[in-house]
């Protein structure tokens, strides 16, 4: 890792700051910019294209950058106008660096110098004579706030950055949905494939195995006609949300919401108990789905009922953070096949997964062993694949039910 300080005083840098780090046991490298005497209007953009240069070839191991306010040597007027540079580099700085710590450092105090760095997005403030007396702890300290700060910023407000969607060459894919903000970095293929070998060179560097999940609320359509677009739209909320905390507490991610459907997908590992997260996540909505009617929904015309479908296979981030591939179109096949109730899964998941991981509070009511989770497979005829397909059911609940059934 690398710190970057931008400063003019060489002697600071070798007498104060490289032997603090030094002494506080921090072993990150110190990068410098050239040593310069005065810095002047005319000679103030080419150094602000230095610097960002310096820090583009830093980029993968910046952890901070340190910035020296008054730049010019010997100058005269307010403390203000002495920063007025430092304060225009900072802007273009964070303007290149939109997830990077920026630390003033510098030897004004005053107020007004401090409550000016907020409209420069600095992070910390700190003079050079506070820095010398600091310690160890109050270093990490600011260190930790700092980073913490940006972190916050990237993962919560986007929108606030016109050129986030540049950073590392990576889009942004955010949206919020009861109480959470997902937000998650992802390459959008579709804006940089220009041609078909350009595509197909990306497919082979991108493609990866992910588990794809969708659960869809049963009988949304007759829940309307019956009982009117506001209860329709409720239940929708709730098992929506039910849904989403299951994916969040099993380490899944929400792909998107297609009306009262939650696609989600869940990191593919080589460890066989980590796969079973996608099949306990769908537990787990089932679950509490089941309390839920059972406390609040005695006697409803309706109940919240779920149908999920998960299969495992190669994708391609193709439109930001929605994988393509077919096993997207399996998982949404499988979940279109299930009744209210049913977790389906393909085969190809069902070989991956450590069985032995898998649980339910009913299953463990009616003493079921790990291995009697899963049932089958029985053979689906599903639109669009030319070969039936092995579907297994996961028995969470009372036992097996018959697939097909509508």
């Amino acid at each position: 890792m690398k710190m970057m300080i931008v400063d003019d005083n060489k002697e600071f840098i070798e007498m104060v700051f490289k032997p603090k780090l030094k002494q506080w046991g921090v072993d990150d490298e110190i990068i410098s910019n050239r040593t310069f005497c005065d810095l002047t209007e005319d000679s103030l953009p080419g150094f602000t294209t230095e610097v960002i240069e310096i820090a583009q070839t830093l980029r993968p191991e910046l952890i901070a950058i340190f910035l020296d306010l008054a730049l010019t040597k010997g100058g005269s007027g307010t403390p203000l106008e002495l920063a007025s540079q430092g304060f225009r580099l900072a802007k273009a700085l964070r303007g290149a660096f939109v997830d990077v710590p920026i630390i003033a450092l510098t030897q004004f105090g005053e107020k007004e110098v401090i409550e000016e760095g907020y409209l420069y997005d600095l992070d910390h403030y700190i003079t050079k004579t506070s820095f010398g007396d600091l310690g160890s702890r109050g270093f990490n300290g600011i260190m930790h706030q700092a980073i913490e700060k940006r972190k916050y910023f990237i993962d919560n407000l986007p929108a606030h950055y016109g050129r986030l969607q540049e950073l590392r060459g990576e889009a942004f894919t955010m949206f919020s949905a009861f109480g959470r903000n997902f937000t998650t970095r992802s390459r959008n293929m579709e804006a940089e494939a220009v041609s078909g070998g350009v595509l197909e060179s990306l497919i082979a560097q991108s493609m990866q195995l992910t588990v794809v999940m969708f659960a869809d609320l049963c009988n949304s359509t007759a829940i309307k006609e019956k009982q009117g677009f506001i209860e329709g739209l409720y239940l929708t909320k709730m098992h929506n949300q039910i849904v989403t905390n299951a994916i969040c507490s099993r380490n899944g991610k929400i792909v998107k919401y297609i009306g009262d459907c939650v696609m989600a997908r869940f990191d593919y590992s080589e460890e066989p108990e980590v796969n079973a997260d996608a099949i306990l996540c769908a537990v787990g909505a089932m679950e509490t789905i089941f309390e839920h009617n059972k406390r609040y929904r005695k006697g409803a015309e309706f109940q919240i009922e779920s149908k999920i479908g998960i299969a495992v296979g190669r994708t391609i981030d193709f439109y930001g953070n929605d994988p393509q591939g077919s096993c997207v179109d399996l998982a949404a096949r499988i979940q279109s096949e299930a009744k209210p109730g049913q977790i389906l899964i393909s085969k190809e998941l069902e070989a991956l997964v450590n069985a032995s991981h898998l649980h339910s509070a009913l299953g463990k009511a009616k003493h079921r062993s790990p291995g009697e989770y899963i049932e089958g497979p029985q053979r689906l005829k599903l639109k669009g694949f030319r070969e039936e397909q092995d579907v297994y059911e996961v028995v969470w609940g009372d036992g097996p039910l018959s697939i097909g059934e509508k």
